[in-house]
């Protein structure tokens, strides 16, 4: 039996409470509440034998908690129930209701119980809800296998709706209850140095899945328990066997071009050596004034340069072409290369301009190929900028690298046609409404790349001018002895 010191401290406790106390009487009246309860609802203490709490309960809610309430209540049963009520302020917010029937000796008095604020909680668990259904759809709609593991690689959940086999017929079981032998075991190699390292990674791997063999883009992580211990491993899958089968088609396609480009170029350079020959046959007999073989001995040469680099880029698909590296100075390079392009430039009356540092600026480069690489952007400027334009060609030095500016003032070049430029065949059209063959960029690319450089282009747009951008390693400045042998060659060639 309570004593009333009992009560009293009890009665104390519970007003105090921040949880909503109350009790009702044997008609589901409320007769005691605290203060919290007051305070959620407004009501005054005066004022309680006046108060319906029914009328606080939400319209949806009020059939189904009202008539469980009172079904619990005439059956002398525990009540568990939520709803949103009307709070103070008029704001909706969801309770959290527990009720027990309380008797006064054997006799029916009521309920007591308590509500609590869910309305964070139910929010919460509404994200979740949601953010779960999200999760589901991108499963339903998604080629990914997505799996957990245990830390004995045990598989504990797996999810793929267009999985080609059973996937519940794995959860339990291992991968080498479930692949070849060989196959498990590399499978089980990588996942174990995940468990091992704690350090995710992605790999693609084959293997065999329903008697056919498939490619996987596979991504690992680890799982960790709350203490940071790895207790399994989670991954995604991806079949990527028909897009490499793509890839590999793309590639073999690319090969056999590039091969019949060779053979072709091959026997138009085996047609060119006795036409050069002829032409100088021809210079021989002719008289000064005869232009018309001047005429046919600079296109034979025109052909033979793009011939070349025909060969030339199919050696560099094939991985064929050696380079001839040496620490050279790419200064002179560039001013040789400008001598070579001379008589072009003079026959459009281009003004051509050379812009070097005072010191000598090092590569270490296949001079040939270098060379190769200017003649052909010098080639380009000239073609595609129209009589009496600009030319500059400008070497210079940023952090460590080389750079060489090849800029004009020619016909420029559109956003969409900048990121073309390189591409085999990417062909752009002369002032004259010529087309070039687009095949000359392609190869001062690979060459550039070759030599662990790059290439890039730059323009404000058609008829504004562009300016191309070879980049190449600085290489240490040569000992004195070497330098001299730089100068002699130099001087040689």
């Amino acid at each position: 039996m309570c004593t009333t010191q009992d009560m009293r401290v009890l009665g104390a406790v519970a007003e105090a409470s921040p949880v909503m106390i109350w009790t009702t009487d044997a008609t589901n009246h409320v007769n005691h509440v605290n203060r919290a309860w007051r305070q959620f609802f407004g009501v005054a203490e005066a004022n309680l034998s006046e108060i319906d709490w029914r009328q606080f309960v939400h319209p949806e809610d009020y059939d189904i908690y009202v008539s469980g309430f009172a079904a619990c209540a005439a059956r002398r049963e525990e009540f568990r129930a939520r709803c949103r009520a009307r709070r103070a302020d008029g704001q909706w917010r969801w309770l959290s209701a527990h009720g027990a029937p309380y008797f006064v000796g054997d006799v029916w008095s009521g309920m007591v119980g308590s509500s609590m604020d869910i309305t964070e909680q139910v929010e919460a668990e509404a994200l979740v809800r949601e953010s779960e259904a999200r999760f589901r759809h991108v499963l339903e709609h998604s080629p990914v296998i997505v799996f957990t593991m245990d830390d004995q690689l045990r598989y504990t959940w797996i999810h793929n709706e267009h999985a080609t086999f059973d996937t519940q017929c794995v959860i339990g079981r291992r991968d080498e209850e479930l692949l070849p032998p060989d196959e498990a075991e590399a499978l089980t190699k990588i996942k174990r140095s995940v468990l091992t390292s704690g350090v995710g990674l992605r790999t693609e791997h084959a293997m065999s899945v329903a008697g056919f063999r498939h490619i996987y883009d596979l991504k690992i992580d680890p799982i960790h328990d709350p203490d940071g211990a790895i207790v399994g491993l989670r991954a995604a899958a991806v079949d990527v066997t028909e897009r490499k089968r793509l890839e590999e088609a793309l590639r073999s396609a690319d090969r056999q071009k590039e091969e019949l480009l060779a053979i072709v170029a091959h026997e138009i350079r085996n047609s060119l050596s006795p036409m050069t020959n002829a032409v100088q046959l021809l210079k021989r007999a002719a008289t000064l004034e005869d232009r018309r073989i001047e005429i046919l001995e600079r296109q034979l040469s025109h052909l033979k340069r793009i011939v070349d680099d025909l060969l030339d880029i199919a050696r560099s698909s094939a991985g064929k072409i050696e380079l001839r590296k040496k620490t050279m100075r790419i200064d002179l390079v560039a001013r040789t290369t400008i001598e070579t392009v001379s008589p072009q430039v003079q026959a459009k009356q281009h003004r051509l301009k050379l812009h070097v540092p005072e010191q000598p600026v090092f590569v270490f480069a296949d001079e040939v190929r270098i060379c190769q690489v200017l003649v052909n952007l010098l080639h380009n400027a000239v073609k595609f900028t129209p009589a009496g334009g600009t030319i500059e060609v400008e070497v210079r030095t940023e952090g460590n690298e080389a750079v060489v500016s090849v800029r004009d003032t020619g016909i420029g070049l559109a956003a969409d046609k900048q990121m073309q430029v390189f591409a085999m065949f990417g062909q752009l059209t002369t002032p004259a409404g010529q087309a070039g063959l687009g095949i000359g960029l392609t190869l001062c690319k690979r060459l550039v790349e070759l030599h662990g450089g790059s290439i890039a282009v730059r323009s404000e747009g058609p008829g504004h001018g562009s300016e191309f951008l070879v980049r190449l390693p600085l290489a240490r400045a040569p000992s004195r002895s070497q330098a001299s042998e730089l100068s002699d060659d130099d001087a040689g060639a």
